[in-house]
């Protein structure tokens, strides 16, 4: 939906892709917890991961601005590095606490 934005009015463009990139942050916690409070199948990982490949594709179109097509604002550039980061280190925390130490089934939760 944010590319309607940017073909409609790049100057309007940097709110659209900033909640994109909130979205796949928001996402990525959710599928994390999931993973961690509820053990939810590994196969939930890949859909973590693209939120962050995701989020830091558009991070970097935002950065390297193709013929300055967008207008960028500092402040909100600066809140998509800090939410991409953030859904990296979500995707960290949900393979290490939800993946590599998953008890093995029947295993006591004591």
């Amino acid at each position: 939906m944010p590319a309607i934005f940017v073909l409609y009015d790049p100057s309007i463009a940097m709110c659209a892709l900033l909640m994109a990139v909130a979205s796949h942050f928001i996402e990525a916690v959710t599928i994390a917890w999931e993973l961690i409070a509820y053990g939810a199948p590994v196969d939930s990982a890949p859909p973590m991961t693209l939120m962050g490949v995701f989020s830091t594709w558009v991070l970097i179109v935002c950065m390297t601005n193709p013929q300055d097509y967008l207008t960028i604002d500092d402040g909100m550039l600066l809140v998509m590095k800090i939410l991409v980061g953030l859904t990296w280190a979500t995707w960290a925390t949900g393979v290490a606490f939800g993946i590599v130490m998953k008890k093995p089934a029947g295993a006591s939760m004591n």
